[in-house]
């Protein structure tokens, strides 16, 4: 099954609950783009990001998006929360047509906008399976704290934003809040040897305790390794330097799991200043303990790095389509951001140090 990002829109909340998923959009905008690469014989791909009607006494009230990607999801989002000031599109409507599908509308012309949304995830073996299945727990009230991003019906003359009564999220009991103790950074060289590249691995442990009677403690640890590929050219040379790779892991104890799945991993500042959320892969180590180390976006060890260069507590979390599983918190201070630096420095000068060693060798 397939993880889909799924936005819903609603314009008419009234009597929303009787709607169903009407027919798919046709995507004009994406059959002309074919058409244009079809006269150059170029074959265009199929559009990524189909989109439903939600109907009511064949009134359109609404429309469901899936996306396969949550940051397009997200920008779309964010594109429909300004109304009268959106720049999307589709955020207008006028008479129960969305303004999108009118010949030479503008935004002038519409005399309704996106009141009510919601982005959820939802794990479907298909994008219209994804689409009825979020809205279908949308209409029930089962969109949990985890799945609503943001579900808002603006009430204009007060100013006042709320959702509506059926996506609210049931209340949480209160949890404990346990005690993180980290270990502090470890640090292990590894220089260059046989079929080797000279590494250096930041390693700690953070054990946390007193979270419920039932889970005494876990422990999270986290593993950073950064291993030279090699010199980009001579070290005298104009734009010389150091090749890198890097290689994040987290191990997870207790965090039993029978066989490797998919799960969105989030870190995010306990100031809000700054959050992220990442497609994973988690896999078991022994019947305990599991690891995370493969990471979907090419672009994801980077962003992670990131945050922990940022010397502020994190809140690490684990989540799958339905709830939230580990919610640990993760100190960090400056310290990772000095031994990261200094590993850097290190590794570039045992290159360079090599490359002299090997042209001796060589007269």
């Amino acid at each position: 099954m397939l993880l889909h990002f799924v936005v819903i829109s609603l314009f008419e909340e009234r009597y929303a609950s009787e709607a169903r998923l009407g027919p798919k959009d046709p995507d004009h905008a994406h059959q002309r783009v074919a058409q244009t690469l079809g006269s150059m014989g170029v074959k265009a791909g199929p559009a990524q990001d189909p989109m439903w009607y939600l109907i009511r006494e064949g009134r359109k009230v609404g429309y469901v998006k899936v996306f396969r990607e949550e940051r397009y999801a997200r920008n779309w989002f964010r594109d429909l929360a300004g109304q009268e000031s959106s720049q999307n599109f589709w955020a207008f409507w006028r008479d129960g047509q969305p303004l999108a599908l009118v010949e030479g509308a503008n935004a002038r012309d519409a005399n309704q906008f996106v009141k009510s949304m919601s982005l959820c995830r939802v794990r479907a073996f298909s994008a219209e399976s994804a689409a009825d299945t979020g809205w279908k727990k949308w209409i029930s009230g089962h969109l949990t704290a985890e799945e609503v991003f943001l579900d808002r019906l603006r009430d204009r003359s007060a100013g006042k934003v709320e959702p509506p009564p059926e996506a609210k999220p049931t209340p949480e009991p209160a949890r404990r809040k346990g005690q993180a103790e980290p270990s502090g950074w470890q640090v292990m060289h590894q220089n260059i040897g046989e079929g080797t590249r000279p590494s250096v691995e930041l390693r700690q442990n953070i054990t946390i305790t007193g979270m419920a009677p039932s889970q005494p403690s876990a422990v999270l640890s986290v593993v950073f390794k950064l291993t030279s590929e090699g010199l980009v050219s001579d070290p005298e040379a104009a734009g010389s330097g150091v090749r890198f790779d890097r290689k994040l892991s987290f191990f997870l104890r207790p965090f039993r799991l029978p066989h490797a799945a998919e799960f969105v991993m989030g870190l995010a500042t306990l100031d809000q200043s700054r959050a992220d959320r990442f497609h994973v892969l988690a896999s078991p180590v022994d019947l305990e303990t599991s690891i995370i180390k493969k990471f979907s976006g090419s672009t994801d060890v980077a962003n992670c790095v990131e945050l922990l260069r940022l010397g502020k507590e994190l809140l690490f979390t684990i989540s799958d389509d339905v709830e939230t599983l580990v919610k640990l918190s993760l100190p960090n201070d400056g310290e990772f951001r000095r031994l990261m630096d200094e590993a850097h420095e290190r590794l570039m000068q045992t290159e360079i140090t090599y490359y002299y060693m090997r042209q001796q060798l060589r007269r």
